[in-house]
């Protein structure tokens, strides 16, 4: 398996050079990270996504981001996010997408295995808040 991982990081650093890295919101995977890691990751683009849908006139409600347990190869982690729009109706965005498991490390993978799924929610970005309040 450390054979495995060190190809796996030789083959991100390459495709990493190539500008193809493996990407969820724009966050490059790095081998040995924990669930944590991964999702402070995602965090500021979660945010960049939110401001990006309120422009179009939407208001935000909440959501969240999941890790799953797909197998021994593949794990997936996505996003919801909720918005009501002028006419009060619901408004999902979404997104999910299968990664390597060995991008998390031991302990993570075998918490994901344990609990099958991880979720954070996902709060409106603090900058937006501060504006609101100020008005």
């Amino acid at each position: 398996m450390a054979k495995n991982l060190f190809d796996n990081f030789v083959n991100s650093l390459i495709t990493d050079i190539a500008g193809k890295a493996k990407t969820f919101l724009n966050i490059i995977m790095k081998p040995n990270m924990t669930i944590d890691e991964l999702a402070e990751s995602c965090s500021k683009e979660l945010d960049k996504k939110i401001i990006e849908e309120k422009k179009k006139e939407l208001k935000y409600r909440g959501g969240i981001l999941k890790f799953s347990y797909k197998d021994e190869k593949y794990f997936t982690m996505g996003y919801e996010l909720y918005f009501k729009n002028k006419q009060d109706k619901w408004v999902k965005v979404s997104a999910d997408n299968e990664q390597e498991i060995e991008f998390l490390n031991e302990k993570s993978i075998e918490e994901l295995k344990k609990k099958n799924t991880i979720q954070y929610d996902i709060e409106e970005p603090k900058e937006e808040k501060a504006n609101k309040k100020e008005k």
